[in-house]
């Protein structure tokens, strides 16, 4: 019976891994359009168009972005797994493999160095879109 319980939470977890990465690759996607279509506001002319320009894609590729959200964090998920196997009476190496798993997914997929590692694109666009932003600042008003 507990090896049944053991193997859920296996699967459980191997679901959220692929919620994590398909949320990562759905952000990289949106980061490399994003940049796109700030490279091609650059092609407009200067002052209200290009401003106009800007804010729509702001507009459009932050509702891409936030309609690949769920309403409930990885972390929460994983801690609610946490507490259910707690809760479920494992066999101790059955636990501590679990943790294991939770423990490397936390450090690998949602640590701080998951913003380079996972989903560089879109970091990488934001900070092309503060620097254009700040050079049209700087150069044209």
């Amino acid at each position: 019976m507990k090896m049944e319980k053991y193997s859920e939470y296996i699967e459980s977890i191997d679901s959220i891994l692929i919620k994590i990465n398909k949320y990562n690759a759905h952000v990289n996607n949106v980061g490399i359009w994003f940049f796109l279509a700030i490279l091609g506001c650059w092609g407009i002319a200067e002052g209200l168009p290009r401003a106009i320009a800007v804010v729509f894609s702001f507009l459009i590729f932050s509702q891409k972005f936030f309609s690949g959200v769920q309403s409930k964090t990885f972390s929460k998920e994983l801690a609610d797994l946490v507490k259910s196997a707690e809760a479920a009476g494992l066999v101790r190496s059955e636990f501590e493999s679990l943790m294991y798993r939770v423990n490397d997914i936390k450090r690998k997929k949602l640590g701080m160095i998951r913003y380079f590692t996972e989903v560089p694109a879109y970091y990488l666009a934001m900070i092309f879109v503060c620097y254009s932003i700040f050079y049209w600042n700087d150069n044209f008003t």
